[in-house]
């Protein structure tokens, strides 16, 4: 017991040895008196948040933050609704500035979230994220030089050179994720160009190589690569016992086996990361059984063959309870455009549908004519509430005034985390819940005109039971 207990503390002490202070400062003049928050992910399938360190910009709009950092991550900073990404070394010290949103990103966004440029002050050249944008102004220069090539089905010879001189011009540099950072940046050009799934460039970057779980390029290269790829195997004869697998007898083994019969996939460690993302991927297509889904990841969760497989499963499975057909919905507590409080509990005993959306997207303002049609039609049976995600209340109220018709329950949405609760990737997005608070039919919900037929479902009169005695009418 005493040399278990000293093995693990030898592996704590080990862990914070290489975990450092990490300090993040810099200015967002905009912003001030607001909160910042720094994030990285927990995964780069999920895409799950994880708040590292918060700090509320002073009256100049400064901000200073410590964050620790065991290795070179992905980070990115929110000021509400504004998100600027960047990349951290343990022991870095990062002076940024975060400009404002400008009115052409505002206007072109169809997200809750408004991606900004951070501005760095750099004083080392071999910063990870110095390195990035050094290496982006390359690439650039040899696009614009050659593009005339790949579009003309010509640029093996070019790019082949590209990649010689990228490797010469770094070759001092002694960083092996910005190394990893650059070669999988040129396998997305080269995938793009010469063919998504081929077997030369799966055998060169990805069956006989590591996976390297926390570099950003190389899983955003994973995760197209391998996009619908599990669909696409159940179409094929090896394939095709996937879906009665997951929706009749969930079984991690039998997955593993079936996919087995990919050619690319006989390395076991890349194809449960595939099965991962597959099994992702049936989750929000709405074919597949949930409950098979879950089934089978809580086996990965428990038995996966590596650690980070383990947490990838365990990621999904904290992220998909709370948008799940037949789960209670998560209360929404928001104010509505008098500063009236309003609950989603409050509307029990009534169908509730919902979206979010911001007066700043074509398709939501198109579907907000949808909706209040939708009120007039189906209104006494079915609460029709609007979410809005404008960078400002100013801006709904706005809009609203130059359209009254849209006088439907209509609140703002000032909580960062009610749209991390309900995975707002986009706007619009819909739920439908049922009178008692739970999701009905997938979450999330249809949106308009497709919905229409549902709503009609839930608000056309219950056929009246004839009583004993009573004449049926004669048609």
């Amino acid at each position: 017991m005493r040399i278990a207990a000293l093995v693990f503390s030898l592996v704590l002490f080990v862990q914070n040895l290489s975990a450092q202070k990490t300090q993040i400062r810099g200015n967002g003049n905009s912003y001030r008196g607001k909160e910042l928050t720094v994030y990285t992910y927990t995964d780069l399938i999920t895409f799950r948040e994880r708040s590292l360190g918060k700090a509320t910009l002073d009256t100049a709009g400064n901000f200073n933050l410590d964050v620790t950092l065991d290795h070179i991550r992905p980070l990115f900073l929110k000021i509400g609704n504004v998100k600027g990404n960047f990349f951290a070394e343990p022991g870095g010290l990062y002076t940024l500035y975060v400009p404002p949103v400008s009115d052409s990103t505002s206007a072109s966004s169809s997200r809750p979230e408004y991606n900004v440029n951070l501005e760095f002050y750099l004083k080392d050249s071999l910063d990870i994220n110095a390195l990035i944008i050094d290496y982006n102004r390359q690439f650039d220069k040899f696009w614009s030089r050659y593009y005339q090539y790949f579009i003309a089905k010509r640029s093996r010879a070019k790019m082949d050179s590209f990649k010689l001189a990228i490797k010469e011009h770094y070759v001092k540099v002694r960083k092996p994720y910005f190394h990893t950072h650059v070669e999988y940046a040129i396998a997305a050009i080269e995938e793009n160009t010469f063919g998504r799934g081929s077997n030369n460039i799966a055998r060169d970057y990805l069956v006989s190589r590591p996976i390297y779980y926390d570099n950003l390029e190389y899983m955003n290269f994973f995760n197209e690569f391998f996009k619908g790829r599990l669909q696409e195997f159940t179409l094929t004869d090896a394939g095709a016992r996937i879906p009665s697998i997951v929706n009749g007898k969930p079984e991690y083994a039998a997955m593993m086996e079936t996919m087995a019969l990919d050619k690319q996939l006989k390395n076991d460690t890349l194809r449960e990361l595939v099965l991962l993302k597959g099994l992702w991927e049936f989750y929000y297509s709405g074919r597949y059984s949930t409950e098979g889904i879950i089934t089978i990841l809580e086996e990965i969760g428990a038995k996966g063959k590596v650690q980070e497989h383990r947490k990838i499963a365990e990621n999904m499975l904290a992220v998909f309870p709370r948008i799940v057909a037949g789960k209670k919905a998560p209360e929404i507590v928001l104010k509505d455009l008098q500063g009236k409080e309003v609950k989603l509990s409050g509307f029990k005993g009534k169908h509730v549908y919902f979206n979010f959306w911001s007066s700043a997207n074509n398709t939501c303002l198109q579907e907000m004519k949808l909706m209040q049609d939708y009120r007039k039609k189906y209104g006494n049976k079915i609460v029709f509430v609007s979410i809005c995600t404008d960078k400002t209340k100013e801006e709904m109220k706005a809009f609203l005034a130059k359209n009254p018709k849209y006088d439907w329950t209509q609140l703002y949405c000032d909580d960062e985390s009610l749209l991390q609760t309900y995975e707002i990737r986009m706007v619009p997005t819909y739920f439908l819940v049922d009178d008692k608070g739970y999701f009905i039919q997938k979450a999330p919900s249809a949106s308009p005109p497709a919905i229409e037929e549902t709503l009609f479902r839930i608000a056309k009169p219950k056929d009246k039971k004839q009583g004993v005695g009573e004449k049926q009418n004669q048609r």
